[in-house]
């Protein structure tokens, strides 16, 4: 179960698709977040980098 918002959401669909895996999208309004995760498995950590993300304009 995942979340897919317009272009990105799409993409993330397709890509599941192809790699042949079951997901369940909930669609939604806005842009699905991209992320990246980065795992050390010999020292047991992972980073996680997240693109910024824009800010609503203030009222």
């Amino acid at each position: 179960m995942h979340t897919a918002g317009r272009e990105v959401g799409a993409r993330l669909n397709r890509l599941l698709d192809d790699e042949g895996l079951a997901h369940l999208p909930i669609e939604i309004g806005d842009d699905t977040r991209e992320a990246l995760v980065i795992a050390e498995r010999e020292i047991a950590r992972s980073y996680h980098v997240v693109p910024g993300w824009p800010r609503p304009a203030p009222r």
